[in-house]
């Protein structure tokens, strides 16, 4: 094993390097930036990208990854933090900043999904171990019933606000935007077990 890849700084480095790929690549796509570019984004010279990693994909499938995992983490705030209405926490925030932040800062399952798929078996491969570890996180805080398991909501939730996130992104009208982003919000709430419910629904179930 060569230590110098497993250093501290060496790592700290490479998630530097990682994070800025990451936010370049949802800004341009994999064919909008080389390596010079990348390296940039980072301030590091090109031989320290080489340094990292083998290749531009090696760099994109690594970035994916870390989004990945972000977004992962962010849904387990949520559920620890809002409890019984993390669903429509999360979807507001998702239906919310996700859906008007800069490409740069955007979730990167509607904005990379499709570099995905072009980006070969490899680069599909990490992106379907990652989001089934999402798929996980998300079922983990939901509740089986008769009719659907926590995992097919877990699927189609995220399916639904992702979907609904790049759609909204997409249209010029920022009123039919933010049109889409409360239907998909309402949608998604309606989705999930009884159980999940938005704090308006809390208050009215405790007043009556």
């Amino acid at each position: 094993m060569d230590m110098k890849h497993s250093s501290p700084k060496s790592e700290l480095s490479k998630k530097r390097m990682i994070q800025a790929a990451g936010a370049t690549f949802r800004e341009h796509g994999v064919g909008g930036v080389g390596v010079d570019g990348l390296a940039r984004a980072a301030n590091f010279t090109s031989g320290a990208f080489y340094f990292h990693f083998k290749s531009k994909m090696d760099a994109f499938i690594a970035s994916v990854e870390d989004s990945m995992d972000d977004l992962k983490v962010s849904i387990q705030r949520f559920q620890t933090r809002e409890r019984a209405s993390w669903v429509h926490a999360f979807a507001s925030f998702y239906l919310g900043f996700k859906r008007t932040c800069g490409l740069r800062d955007a979730c990167a399952v509607p904005v990379l999904s499709s570099e995905v798929e072009r980006a070969g078996e490899d680069a599909r491969t990490a992106y379907e171990a990652k989001i089934q570890e999402v798929f996980a996180t998300l079922s983990s805080g939901l509740t089986d019933v008769p009719d659907c398991s926590s995992r097919e909501q877990a699927l189609a939730l995220m399916a639904l606000l992702a979907g609904g996130a790049m759609i909204s992104r997409t249209v010029v009208d920022p009123a039919l935007s933010e049109e889409i982003g409360a239907a998909v919000q309402k949608a998604a709430e309606q989705l999930v077990a009884p159980g999940q419910v938005s704090p308006q629904a809390t208050t009215t179930e405790q007043q009556s």
